[in-house]
Parts: structure tokens; C-alpha cells; sequence
């Protein structure tokens, strides 16, 4: 064993050494930069999982950096039960509680990340399908100009807008307005379909299939990865996301709404940094999760095999 070890350790020194001797200083100055923020990162969230079992009065004061002397799981209980959020509304005052907002938080993230990424895919592929067609153009044009353009101050039209169609304060209506084609996985989408051969759709085409067929039939499986990379990320953006729901949907908050609001208590027994710190790894139990599991997905480039041509 110990001979495997050295062994290993002369390997992993050897290669390290050649990396650095053969690579270029600004690519290891890069690395490095990256390296420690990484390690910056893990350390944070190592501190955030000891201190959400620290016990928050004599623990946590005398031993901020250090391991729990008691693990005290019950932070977690007790901080499930304290997340909670009042909403006034017409009749009366409410307080929304955690399985509530984690329906709500689910219906937001899981539904807008699929709707949104849905009607991107859908028009990148018409987009790339139909490029000759000036409709085409003008529909990619304007989603770079979207994008590039800052558009200041439209919070209260869309504000506006959203009360005049009764999507306010309303999960339907607020999961409609994600039902746009603009932003980044446009082009992402449009690149990856103008990449794709044509024989794929053109064999489709003869034995019969219909524009719609070869869409949901061929070319939305073979974007089945690209499609799931981006619905992930999308999804991890509208979970952590608290701003958007406190605008528009006042009387359903959402999980990232309780923790923030948690965040701010005060004058109460679980107003500590353990049990606070205990409710932000509520929220993000389910992100590492879903990180664990398709980490590959995430991490990897989407790689297709194609028709020799």
C-alpha cells in the first residue's frame, strides 16, 4: 500500500510539474485565481453545514470556526417550523408555512424552467429550420437586441400589464409571462439545430411526418441533453430567485421568499446565526441534490453522433 502511495504521489508531482512548465504563466495564474475561489467556496459551505449544527448559545459563540462540540439536528426542526411568511390579503391576515411554499416554490421553478426553455427550443428550431425566411431573421435579431439593449424601468409596465390580464398575484399568470423566446438558450438552441444534418429531417419528411412530427419526434430527443442541461439551470435560478415572486406574487411566497424572510428575524428564539444558517441549507438541500445527480449532465459538453456525411 505504502508503495502504491509514493507511487502515486511521484505521478501526481511529475504531472503537476509538467503542467506548469509547459503551460502558459497566464493560464496558470488563471488557474490558481480559480483554484482558491474554489477552495474559498467549499470552506464556506463546510462552515455553513457545521455551524447549522452548532448549538447557538454556547457552541456557536466560543466556537465559530471550529467543530461542533454537540450536533444539535434539532436546529433543522425548529428552523422548518419557525420558516414562515403573513400575507395580508382583502379579508384577513394568513401565515403561509413551509409545505405551502414548497409547493409554490415547485410549481415556479419546475413549470416556469420548462415552459421558458419549452418555447426557447420550439422557436430556435423554427428559427433554424425556416433560416431563409425574413421572419427568421427578424425574430434573431430581436433577441440579440433584447439582450443587448438595457431595458430600465420596466418593472412597473410589466407590473401594470400583469394587473390588467389578471395575472397578478396569480401562479397561472405568472408561469404565461415565461412563456418567451428571448435570452441566451436561444442561441444556444439555434446553434445546436443549425449544427444538426439535414438527412435527419429529410428522411422524417419522405416517410410522411409532419413539420410538428419532425420536431417532437426527431429533433426534440436528439436535443433531449442540451434540453435538460439548460432546464436545470434554469430551474436552479427560479428556485433561489426571491425578488420576482415578492413583486408579483405577494399572497404566494415561495421557499427562497420564507428563508429570506426568516433571514431577517429577530427577537425570537431561533433569530440565530445556527438556526438561520440551518434554514439558507434548507433551500439548498434540493439544489445539491439535484447537482449530485446529474453533475455529469452539468459539467460535461452535450456530444451527439451524426450521419457520416
Amino acid at each position: 500500500f505504502m508503495y502504491k502511495a509514493k507511487h502515486l504521489m511521484k505521478r501526481t508531482g511529475n504531472r503537476v510539474k509538467y503542467i506548469f512548465t509547459s503551460t502558459s504563466p497566464i493560464y496558470i495564474i488563471a488557474f490558481l485565481i480559480f483554484a482558491a475561489y474554489t477552495v474559498f467556496l467549499l470552506y464556506m459551505l463546510i462552515w455553513g453545514v457545521f455551524t447549522s449544527l452548532k448549538d447557538p448559545y454556547t457552541d456557536f459563540i466560543r466556537n465559530v470556526l471550529g467543530l461542533p462540540k454537540e450536533w444539535k439536528f434539532s436546529n433543522y426542526l425548529e428552523a422548518y417550523e419557525a420558516i414562515r411568511v403573513q400575507v395580508k390579503t382583502a379579508i384577513s391576515t394568513r401565515y403561509v408555512y413551509f409545505p405551502e411554499m414548497l409547493f409554490n416554490s415547485l410549481c415556479i421553478s419546475v413549470g416556469g424552467a420548462l415552459i421558458l426553455v419549452g418555447s426557447q427550443c420550439f422557436t430556435a428550431y423554427c428559427i433554424a429550420k425556416f433560416n431563409d425566411y425574413k421572419i427568421s431573421k427578424i425574430l434573431y435579431t430581436f433577441n440579440i437586441i433584447t439582450m443587448i439593449v438595457p431595458i430600465v424601468g420596466s418593472g412597473p409596465s410589466m407590473l401594470q400589464i400583469m394587473r390588467s390580464l389578471g395575472f397578478y398575484d396569480n401562479l397561472f399568470g405568472y408561469l404565461t409571462t415565461k412563456a418567451h423566446f428571448t435570452g441566451l438558450n436561444l442561441m444556444i438552441f439555434h446553434a445546436y439545430f443549425r449544427s444538426l444534418s439535414k438527412e435527419y429531417a429529410e428522411a422524417a419528411e419522405i416517410d410522411g411526418a409532419s413539420q410538428f412530427g419532425v420536431f417532437f419526434r426527431i429533433m426534440l430527443p436528439l436535443a433531449g441533453g442540451m434540453l435538460l442541461t439548460l432546464f436545470m439551470t434554469e430551474f436552479i435560478g427560479m428556485w433561489n430567485d426571491y425578488q420576482t415572486p415578492l413583486v408579483y406574487l405577494p399572497n404566494h411566497p415561495t421557499l427562497a421568499i420564507g428563508v429570506f424572510t426568516f433571514s431577517r428575524a429577530t427577537g425570537n428564539t431561533t433569530a440565530t446565526i445556527p438556526h438561520k444558517v440551518a434554514g439558507c441549507m434548507i433551500l439548498f438541500l434540493p439544489i445539491f441534490t439535484l447537482f449530485v445527480i446529474f453533475h455529469k449532465r452539468l459539467m460535461n459538453n452535450v456530444t451527439m453522433g451524426g450521419v457520416k456525411e
